[in-house]
């Protein structure tokens, strides 16, 4: 495959524009404005790692975590994953060319329209009649497909739909589609010239595809980009920026692999676009509000974990077989499948509100030699093993030996066998009150969420999770920082807002093209600069965000290409 960056040594002072971060917003951008004929940079903090780097064992695995917690940092600052603890929330993202398309479950979806019409938004994006036009743009580059007809529904997926039939009424399943190349592709090229070889069913998505079936944005849009002259920079972490005149200074900081410190760059450009996450965006608007950026008070405000929530159920009656192939491939072992092969929609009297998204999830086989012993740990820290629906019932004793016997099983033949192989891994996506708030604090960021634990749709979501395990005669066990000794916390894989949009800056901190408010009021914005990212995302989506995310990209870029004309 052809490495898409370029040697930081190739890097000028000067640009038309430089975008920063590679996610699903910093590469639509790049792709988009390359494309108008501007000279782009593109700054991204991770490194490019193709097909056949990715972890697939414990020890890879482990050396690509970086941890930021309350009072140290563990790990390589460029780790493909991205770790963020804190007292009410944990953070999960993707660092690395490419960002968290890396490492997610490429769900693929558009969020009800209705949604767009919420008051939250600026009133230019609930009267545009074109946002279906932009999400397709996204969706012709992306080239989703769902899980095909032809292969079987994974046990891992059936046997949980079954159960939430049993116990919920208002249950609507699907096939979404997915940023997954499940074809054989003519002469092995995709829609965007780059090889692509058709998904084994390993199930190791969430840790990277090593098999170069997954469309992640090294598959589209960025290689789209470069093939118009872009030019794509690793290891490039983006301090603050300053307005100079007409142009827009960058502080850059080079991530060396010998860890040597050195004094940031200074890169200048016309246009900045900061595409850098959630929390990378927002940080890097702090420290520029810092320095003496004039912004808007709205700044780290309206940070949502769009509703995420995960549960993990445990040794149940029926196998699950949940666990990603690993290094082993699939030779003579039984398929099992994406990360999520479908879906289920649980409604409520409330749409748009309470509505949730229910997936089985696949534990990658990086994870699997250590699953034996972390799940039953959780499981009796969790109390799940004392309270389980086997005490209750008839049979209690030898449904218990056998559940214990199962652990055993696990612990000596690995994750293939006995209780893991019995267990699945939920994940919902849904609403919530997009109230925590992104400080800076000692030069770092910290998400500040009080009394997050306390909506109610949380504890409902709890519990249906909860009932789902008992349906399947196994345990249930929560996310494991959902604890009250941990206050209640939650963890999220889909950060929003921070830098939302709004109509003016009393409101939000960029306008509906994502144009950044130059002061606390009034809708006058920064010549140049803007941002494209989830940041900019005013609410709850209820479903995976990539698409939307694409699709406001998309709409800002054309706006641009028109002011240009």
């Amino acid at each position: 495959m052809m490495w898409l960056s370029q040697n930081q040594e190739d890097l000028s002072e000067r640009y038309d524009v430089i975008i920063v971060g590679s996610g699903y917003g910093g590469a639509v951008a790049a792709s988009r404005l390359a494309r108008l004929g501007f000279q782009v940079c593109l700054l991204e903090r991770g490194r490019e790692i193709v097909p056949g780097q990715y972890p697939n064992n414990t020890e890879q695995f482990l050396k690509e975590v970086h941890a930021v917690l309350p009072s140290e940092q563990i790990g390589a600052e460029n780790a493909l994953f991205d770790v963020r603890c804190y007292r009410d929330i944990q953070v999960v993202t993707g660092s690395g060319l490419g960002g968290t398309s890396l490492i997610d479950a490429g769900v693929c979806l558009r969020p009800d329209l209705s949604l767009l019409q919420d008051l939250a938004w600026p009133e230019a994006i609930r009267n545009d009649p074109q946002m279906p036009i932009y999400y397709q743009k996204a969706e012709t580059m992306l080239c989703p497909s769902p899980y095909p007809l032809g292969f079987p529904l994974p046990p891992k997926f059936c046997n949980v739909e079954q159960a939430v039939k049993e116990t919920i009424r208002d249950v609507k399943t699907s096939r979404p589609k997915l940023l997954i190349n499940f074809d054989s592709l003519p002469n092995g090229l995709n829609p965007a010239g780059v090889r692509q070889n058709p998904c084994t069913l390993c199930g190791n998505c969430l840790t990277g595809c090593n098999e170069g079936a997954k469309n992640t944005l090294m598959m589209n849009y960025l290689p789209d980009a470069k093939r118009h002259g872009a030019r794509l920079f690793t290891r490039m972490q983006v301090l603050s920026i300053q307005q100079e005149d007409t142009l827009w200074r960058v502080f850059v900081k080079r991530i060396r692999e010998d860890n040597k410190k050195e004094k940031p760059l200074m890169l200048r450009a016309d246009r900045v676009i900061l595409a850098a996450g959630t929390l990378g965006t927002t940080e890097i608007l702090l420290r520029s509000e810092e320095k003496g950026l004039k912004l808007s008070n709205a700044l780290g405000h309206r940070f949502s974990g769009n509703g995420n929530t995960i549960g993990v159920v445990f040794n149940t009656n029926a196998p699950m077989n949940a666990v990603g192939l690993g290094s082993h491939g699939n030779d003579g072992e039984v398929p099992v499948g994406p990360a999520t092969a479908g879906m289920m929609a649980i409604g409520s009297e409330q749409p748009l509100k309470n509505d949730i998204l229910l997936s089985d999830l696949t534990f990658p086989g990086a994870f699997g030699k250590w699953l034996p012993f972390l799940l039953s740990s959780l499981a009796k820290t969790a109390g799940a093993i004392e309270m389980g629906a086997a005490n209750e019932k008839e049979g209690a004793i030898q449904e218990l030996f056998q559940k214990e016997t199962r652990i055993i099983q696990s612990r000596i033949l690995g994750s293939g066998a006995g209780a893991v192989h019995h267990t699945s891994l939920l994940f919902v996506t849904g609403h919530d009150e997009s109230a925590g708030r992104i400080i800076m604090e000692k030069d770092r960021i910290k998400i500040l969420w009080p009394g997050i634990h306390r909506q109610p749709k949380l504890y409902r979501t709890h519990e249906m999770l909860k009932q789902i395990a008992e349906t399947l005669e196994g345990y249930s066990i929560p996310n494991p920082i959902w604890h009250e000794r941990l206050g209640n916390g939650i963890m999220t894989w889909h950060p929003l807002g921070g830098a939302v949009m709004a109509d003016d800056a009393s409101a939000g901190v960029v306008n509906h093209k994502g144009q950044v408010f130059s002061g606390g009021s009034g809708v006058e914005v920064y010549s140049g600069l803007y941002v494209m990212d989830g940041s900019v995302i005013p609410r709850s989506l209820g479903v995976p965000p990539l698409l939307t995310i694409c699709a406001l990209a998309e709409r800002s870029c054309s706006l641009l290409e028109m002011e240009k004309r």
